[in-house]
C-alpha cells in the first residue's frame, strides 16, 4: 500500500504479553539506541532487536521504532520530521509497504527530503537511490478543489522477507504557515501494535505551549526548559491495536490515543491574526457590483435577497494555491471568476451584505461529524471551513448564520455538517469559540 508518512502508523507488532517478555530481554536498551541519529545503528543491534520480536499471521511487519519530531522556530516555522523502522514478515509486505513518499506544499515549506536504508537478509544495506524519487502534484480532495500541494515518493530496494527498513521524511518550513498559532497532534495508535513511539517537540520558551494527553496513562513524558528553548519528550511502548468495528458512530472524543499542542495564545488572538489576513480582502466596494440593483427594506428579506444573487453569480470552486490556501481572494477576483472556495464566497458575502448596511463577519469551523475543534486548543489548522455569522440587530432578531456554498438551503438554515458545531467568528469581540446553534425540529 502507498504511504504519506504522518497519516497512518504502518505495520504490526506483537502481542502485549510478548512485548512485556521482549522488554524483559533488553529490546529496550536497544530501542534507546533508535533514539540516537538515524542510519547510525549497525547490522547486529538491528539484527538483535528483530530476533526478540516473534513472527506473527496476524500482521506481515514489525514496527520497532516511531518517531515524530516538531521544531517550531521562534517566528512560527515548523520543521518535522518522521522517522521510522520496521522488519518485514510476509509476501504481502514485501509489495504493500515497497514505497516510502511525503507530502509538502511549496508556499510555505521546502521539498520534503526522503532518506532510507533497507537491511537486507543476507546482511548487506542498500541505500534509496535519490534519483528514484518522483515529485508530482496531489490532486485535490474532491474534483472541485485544485491545491498547490506535492507529493514525493519513491520505491524501496532490497525489500524481502525479513528485511528491515528504516526511513526518514524530513519537511522543513519555509514560512510560517499562520503567525497566530496551529494545533499539532500525534498519534499514539493505529490499526496495528507498535513497539515503541516517541514524539518530540522543541520550541522557544517564549511561545505558547498548551497540550492535551488522550488515552495515554503510561505515557512517559520529560519535559526541559533551558537556554530559553523547551523540550516535551513523550515515550509510549507496547501500543496495542486499534480494533475496527461494523458499527462507527461519530463521536466528539479523540478515536484513538493521541497527544495533541497548540501554539496559540487565545481563540482572541488566533482570531486576531487572521482578521490581519481576511479583513483587507474584504472590500466592500467591489462587493458592490453584484449587488441586487433593489433591495427590500425588511432585514431578513434583504438577506434572502443577496444570498440568491450570491449564488446565482458565483459557484463553489477551489484553487488553493500557495497563500490562497488560508486567504481568502478579494470579491473583485470572485466576481471576476465567477467561482470561490467556502472562505472565497464567505468573504464575498460579508462585503456584500455589509455594502447593504447589515453587520456580518466571517466564521471558521471544522464540519462534523466527528471531533470538533477543542476549545482548550487554540489554532488555526483545524478548521476546514468558512461561513458566515450575521449578529442580532438593534432590534433584537437572532444571529443568523450562512453556508456560502449552501446554494439549496434557505437563509436560517444550515447543512448537517456545520449544525452543533464550534466556530470562531472573526471580530475584534471574539474571546472564545461560539457554539453554532443545533437543529430544532
Amino acid at each position: 500500500m502507498a504511504r504519506v508518512f504522518g497519516l497512518a502508523v504502518l505495520v504490526g507488532f506483537l502481542s502485549l504479553s510478548s512485548l512485556s517478555q521482549v522488554l524483559g530481554q533488553g529490546i529496550s536498551t536497544v530501542s534507546e539506541k533508535f533514539d540516537g541519529a538515524p542510519f547510525t545503528i549497525g547490522v547486529e543491534s538491528l539484527r538483535g532487536v528483530s530476533a526478540l520480536v516473534p513472527v506473527s499471521k496476524e500482521f506481515g511487519a514489525k514496527v520497532l521504532y516511531e518517531e515524530g519530531k516538531y521544531q517550531i522556530s521562534a517566528d512560527g516555522r515548523l520543521t518535522y520530521t518522521h522517522r521510522e523502522v520496521y522488519r518485514v514478515d510476509s509476501e504481502a509486505a514485501v509489495t504493500g509497504w515497497a514505497e516510502v513518499s511525503a507530502q509538502w506544499d511549496p508556499w510555505y515549506e521546502d521539498s520534503a527530503q526522503i532518506h532510507a536504508r533497507v537491511l537486507q537478509p543476507d546482511g548487506t544495506f542498500v541505500d534509496l537511490d535519490q534519483k528514484t524519487i518522483t515529485d508530482a502534484p496531489v490532486k485535490g480532495d474532491d474534483s472541485e478543489t485544485y491545491s498547490s500541494a506535492h507529493v514525493r515518493r519513491a520505491p524501496l530496494p532490497g525489500m524481502a522477507i525479513g528485511s528491515i527498513v528504516e526511513e526518514e521524511e524530513i519537511i522543513e518550513g519555509k514560512t510560517p504557515y499562520f503567525s497566530g498559532g496551529s494545533v499539532y497532534g500525534f498519534a499514539f495508535r493505529d490499526n496495528v501494535p507498535v513497539a515503541r513511539k516517541r514524539l518530540i517537540v522543541e520550541m522557544p520558551s517564549s511561545l505558547p505551549y498548551k497540550e492535551m494527553i488522550h488515552d495515554l496513562p503510561k505515557l512517559v513524558v520529560d519535559r526541559k526548559d533551558a537556554d530559553g528553548q523547551r523540550r516535551v519528550v513523550y515515550v509510549e511502548q507496547g501500543i496495542e491495536a486499534a480494533r475496527s468495528y461494523d458499527i462507527d458512530l461519530p463521536t466528539n472524543e479523540p478515536i484513538q490515543p493521541m497527544v495533541e499542542f497548540a501554539t496559540g495564545s487565545s481563540w482572541g488572538a488566533v482570531a486576531k491574526a487572521y482578521a490581519g489576513m481576511s479583513d483587507p480582502q474584504t472590500v466592500t466596494a467591489e462587493a458592490e457590483a453584484i449587488l441586487p440593483k433593489t433591495l427590500p427594506a425588511e432585514r431578513m428579506a434583504k438577506i434572502r435577497a443577496i444570498v440568491k444573487e450570491l449564488h446565482r453569480d458565483v459557484r463553489y470552486t477551489g484553487v488553493e494555491f500557495g497563500a490562497a490556501r488560508l486567504t481568502p481572494v478579494r470579491p473583485s477576483e470572485v466576481i471576476a471568476r465567477h467561482y470561490g472556495d467556502c472562505k472565497d464566497k464567505a468573504t464575498l458575502l460579508v462585503a456584500m451584505l455589509r455594502a447593504a448596511g447589515v453587520k456580518a463577519n466571517l466564521a471558521l469551523l471544522s464540519v462534523g461529524p466527528g471531533r470538533d475543534v477543542d476549545a482548550a486548543l487554540p489554532g488555526i489548522n483545524m478548521f476546514d471551513h468558512a461561513i458566515v455569522y450575521v449578529p442580532a440587530d438593534d432590534a433584537g432578531s437572532k444571529p443568523i448564520w450562512i453556508d456560502a456554498t449552501a446554494e439549496y438551503f434557505a437563509v436560517g438554515f444550515l447543512p448537517y455538517d456545520d449544525e452543533g458545531r464550534r466556530a470562531l467568528v472573526i471580530s475584534p469581540e471574539t474571546t472564545a469559540l461560539t457554539q453554532i446553534p443545533e437543529p430544532k425540529p
